[in-house]
């Protein structure tokens, strides 16, 4: 199990910055989707994009169709996300 990935409360390396979900919030922040950007970062294994986006999320957690980011899961640079430790979602 692994906790859900909040908005400006948890980081792939660099902070989660929401921009699709904006309604689904935990602490008061908004809920991580596939799609959404992390912060630039400095390039700890290799490349990174400007703007690198979450890419893996739940296949059966979703908002909007769209899978919801939890621990573990990456963003396109390679980095993974941190997650709310008490909201768990497990298969």
């Amino acid at each position: 199990m692994n906790g859900v990935a909040v908005g400006e409360l948890d980081a792939a390396v660099g902070m989660q910055l929401t921009q699709i979900n904006a309604w689904h919030k935990v602490e008061g922040k908004p809920v991580v989707v596939i799609g959404d950007i992390v912060a630039a970062h400095a390039p700890f294994n290799g490349a990174h994009a400007p703007e690198p986006k979450m890419v893996e999320g739940s296949p059966w957690y979703r908002l909007n169709g769209i899978g919801v980011c939890v621990e573990g899961d990456a963003a396109d640079c390679g980095d993974v996300t941190t997650g709310r430790s008490w909201y768990r979602v497990s298969a």
